[in-house]
Protein backbone atom coordinates (compact mmCIF):
# COMPACT_ATOMS: atom_id res chain seq x y z
CA UNK A 1 0.00 0.00 0.00
CA UNK A 2 1.30 3.44 -0.77
CA UNK A 3 1.36 5.86 1.88
CA UNK A 4 0.67 10.03 1.27
CA UNK A 5 4.28 10.05 2.07
CA UNK A 6 5.52 8.12 -0.52
CA UNK A 7 3.35 9.64 -2.98
CA UNK A 8 4.37 12.77 -2.76
CA UNK A 9 8.50 11.99 -2.53
CA UNK A 10 7.69 9.90 -5.96
CA UNK A 11 6.04 12.68 -7.06
CA UNK A 12 9.03 14.79 -6.86
CA UNK A 13 11.62 12.02 -7.96
CA UNK A 14 9.56 12.09 -11.34
CA UNK A 15 10.54 15.17 -11.93
CA UNK A 16 14.02 14.42 -11.01
CA UNK A 17 14.27 11.15 -12.68
CA UNK A 18 17.72 12.02 -15.05
CA UNK A 19 19.49 13.12 -11.78
CA UNK A 20 18.57 10.05 -10.03
CA UNK A 21 19.76 8.11 -13.24
CA UNK A 22 22.78 9.85 -14.00
CA UNK A 23 24.05 9.00 -10.15
CA UNK A 24 21.89 5.75 -9.82
CA UNK A 25 20.50 7.40 -6.64
CA UNK A 26 17.70 4.75 -4.89
CA UNK A 27 15.13 5.44 -2.56
CA UNK A 28 15.36 3.11 0.24
CA UNK A 29 12.71 4.51 3.07
CA UNK A 30 10.14 7.21 3.55
CA UNK A 31 8.53 8.21 6.10
CA UNK A 32 6.46 11.21 6.99
CA UNK A 33 9.62 14.06 7.78
CA UNK A 34 12.06 11.35 6.81
CA UNK A 35 14.11 10.19 3.81
CA UNK A 36 16.69 7.38 3.18
CA UNK A 37 18.64 7.12 -0.33
CA UNK A 38 21.46 5.01 -1.19
CA UNK A 39 24.20 4.99 -4.56
CA UNK A 40 26.75 2.61 -5.12
CA UNK A 41 30.76 4.80 -5.71
CA UNK A 42 31.30 4.45 -9.51
CA UNK A 43 34.36 4.89 -11.41
CA UNK A 44 33.42 8.33 -12.68
CA UNK A 45 32.83 9.47 -9.56
CA UNK A 46 35.70 9.59 -7.66
CA UNK A 47 38.49 12.20 -7.97
CA UNK A 48 42.18 12.11 -8.53
CA UNK A 49 42.75 10.61 -5.35
CA UNK A 50 39.96 7.67 -5.79
CA UNK A 51 37.72 9.40 -3.66
CA UNK A 52 33.65 10.02 -4.38
CA UNK A 53 34.00 13.75 -4.75
CA UNK A 54 32.44 16.14 -2.57
CA UNK A 55 29.81 17.12 -4.66
CA UNK A 56 28.54 13.59 -5.61
CA UNK A 57 28.29 13.43 -1.50
CA UNK A 58 26.48 16.84 -1.14
CA UNK A 59 23.91 15.81 -3.71
CA UNK A 60 22.59 12.64 -2.11
CA UNK A 61 22.58 14.79 1.01
CA UNK A 62 20.52 17.72 -0.52
CA UNK A 63 18.12 15.36 -2.39
CA UNK A 64 17.33 12.99 0.61
CA UNK A 65 17.06 16.42 2.52
CA UNK A 66 14.63 17.48 -0.18
CA UNK A 67 12.66 13.93 -0.21
CA UNK A 68 12.19 14.33 3.58
CA UNK A 69 10.89 17.72 2.99
CA UNK A 70 8.36 15.96 0.12
CA UNK A 71 7.18 13.99 3.09
CA UNK A 72 5.68 16.39 4.30
CA UNK A 73 3.65 17.61 1.26
CA UNK A 74 6.37 20.55 1.00
CA UNK A 75 7.88 21.49 -2.94
CA UNK A 76 10.89 22.32 -1.60
CA UNK A 77 13.66 24.56 -2.71
CA UNK A 78 17.22 24.95 -1.01
CA UNK A 79 17.63 28.07 0.73
CA UNK A 80 21.01 27.42 2.26
CA UNK A 81 23.50 23.98 2.79
CA UNK A 82 26.10 23.13 4.67
CA UNK A 83 28.19 19.69 4.88
CA UNK A 84 30.78 18.28 6.62
CA UNK A 85 32.99 15.79 5.26
CA UNK A 86 34.26 13.39 7.91
CA UNK A 87 35.86 10.69 5.31
CA UNK A 88 35.78 9.26 2.12
CA UNK A 89 33.61 7.44 0.50
CA UNK A 90 35.44 4.90 -1.83
CA UNK A 91 35.23 3.46 -5.21
CA UNK A 92 32.22 0.19 -4.87
CA UNK A 93 30.86 1.84 -1.26
CA UNK A 94 27.64 2.14 -1.16
CA UNK A 95 26.45 5.29 0.14
CA UNK A 96 23.18 5.81 2.47
CA UNK A 97 21.96 9.28 3.42
CA UNK A 98 18.99 9.91 5.92
CA UNK A 99 17.56 12.93 6.32
CA UNK A 100 15.04 13.98 8.93
CA UNK A 101 12.86 17.28 9.12
CA UNK A 102 14.13 18.90 12.20
CA UNK A 103 11.47 21.51 12.47
CA UNK A 104 8.67 21.71 10.00
CA UNK A 105 6.59 24.88 9.03
CA UNK A 106 4.16 26.06 6.54
CA UNK A 107 6.94 28.10 5.02
CA UNK A 108 10.62 26.96 6.50
CA UNK A 109 12.00 23.90 6.94
CA UNK A 110 15.38 22.97 8.95
CA UNK A 111 16.64 19.45 8.29
CA UNK A 112 19.77 17.41 9.37
CA UNK A 113 21.19 14.35 6.94
CA UNK A 114 23.85 12.17 8.07
CA UNK A 115 25.83 10.11 4.68
CA UNK A 116 27.17 7.21 5.91
CA UNK A 117 29.15 4.11 4.49
CA UNK A 118 26.37 0.79 4.61
CA UNK A 119 28.68 -0.30 7.71
CA UNK A 120 27.63 2.46 9.32
CA UNK A 121 30.59 4.52 8.90
CA UNK A 122 29.69 8.43 9.13
CA UNK A 123 31.18 10.02 6.15
CA UNK A 124 29.25 13.84 6.56
CA UNK A 125 26.90 15.40 7.86
CA UNK A 126 24.30 17.93 6.23
CA UNK A 127 22.13 20.93 7.28
CA UNK A 128 19.71 22.33 5.14
CA UNK A 129 16.87 24.74 5.11
CA UNK A 130 14.08 24.53 2.53
CA UNK A 131 11.40 26.82 1.61
CA UNK A 132 7.67 25.68 0.96
CA UNK A 133 7.15 26.54 -3.13
CA UNK A 134 3.42 25.26 -2.52
CA UNK A 135 1.95 22.42 -4.00
CA UNK A 136 3.95 19.65 -5.77
CA UNK A 137 3.58 20.08 -9.01
CA UNK A 138 1.98 17.08 -10.87
CA UNK A 139 3.85 14.31 -12.30
CA UNK A 140 4.34 14.15 -16.14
Amino acid sequence: MTTAPDQAVRQLMSSDKQLLSMFGIDLVDVEEGLARLSLRVTGSMVNSQSFCHGGIMFSLADTASAYACASRGVNPATIDAQISYLQPARLDDIVFATARVLRPSTKVLHVETAVERNSGESLARYRGTFYNRGALAPAT
